[in-house]
């Protein structure tokens, strides 16, 4: 799932080696997927309003968070930007899945958190364009 955000990352802004480049290693592409998904928050093209769950869980958590507080335990939210997580977190996974040290397996609701969050990722990064009728 995650490397598939990363590949849309490497379709929309492919990589063309120098026109000098000699070797494979100068023909190589230098990015790697935190960087590309930095580009992608960078420019706006995935913001946290694209991510069309996240405002009904910081609701939800907001709500928990005052009812704690209302019987006395304090809890406090982070503020960070979901696309801040998003930047830290994506590419961890990918390597994670994609070199295990053991068995990798995800339950159902991690898997489908994962996949909710990279396919919004991904169509924010190819938005769809509304064609005349």
């Amino acid at each position: 799932m995650t490397t598939a955000v990363e590949m849309a990352c490497r379709v929309l802004w492919p990589w063309i080696p120098p026109a000098d480049a000699k070797t494979e290693k100068q023909r190589r592409d230098p990015r790697n997927f935190k960087t590309l998904l930095a580009r992608a928050v960078r420019e706006g093209r995935i913001r946290d309003e694209g991510f069309p769950w996240l405002e009904k869980e910081r609701a939800e958590a907001r709500e928990i968070a005052e009812a704690l507080t209302q019987v006395g335990e304090g809890l406090e939210l982070d503020p960070t930007p979901y696309t801040t997580t998003l930047l830290e977190t994506l590419p961890s996974l990918r390597n994670y899945q994609a070199h295990p040290k053991d068995r990798a397996i995800l339950d159902s609701n991690m898997a489908l958190v994962m996949l909710r969050a990279c396919a919004d990722t991904i169509n924010q990064l190819f938005p769809r364009v509304s064609t005349p009728e």
